[in-house]
């Protein structure tokens, strides 16, 4: 019986070490693009995660919760009528990608299952 107990122990203790230990999913790569009068900005990642936006009045926060940038990500120049810049920082194991707008947006976020990548479609607003 305390044979089985201090077995289980240490796969309870493994167990718990493997997990925290093992690596956050990573942002490998952002693309831009425009197509049918729409800007998108397409995240790709390392593992399954789910992109959130808050839109904000001068800016759009995309939080991509657990996730850090990979060493070589770069950040895709944009050329848009309705974002100004791009740029990234870590919030508290979250990554923060911050689009400056140059104008009022609608936005729609895609997190595509099963490709581990997050689609953010933007367009101007339709009041």
């Amino acid at each position: 019986m305390l044979k089985r107990i201090l077995i289980s122990g240490i796969i309870c203790h493994w167990l718990v070490a493997s997990l925290a230990f093992a690596d956050n999913p990573r942002v490998t790569a952002i693309e831009a693009s425009r197509d049918r009068g729409f800007d998108y900005l397409d995240i790709y990642t390392s593992d399954n995660v789910q992109a959130k936006g808050l839109l904000l009045e001068d800016q759009l926060i995309i939080d991509l919760p657990g996730a850090e940038a990979a060493r070589d990500l770069s950040l895709p120049k944009i050329n848009s009528k309705r974002i100004k810049a791009l740029s990234l920082k870590q919030v508290n194991g979250t990554l923060r990608l911050v689009l400056e707008l140059k104008k009022d947006i609608d936005y729609e976020i895609v997190n595509v299952f099963g490709r581990n990548k997050s689609v953010i479609e933007i367009c101007d607003r339709l009041d």
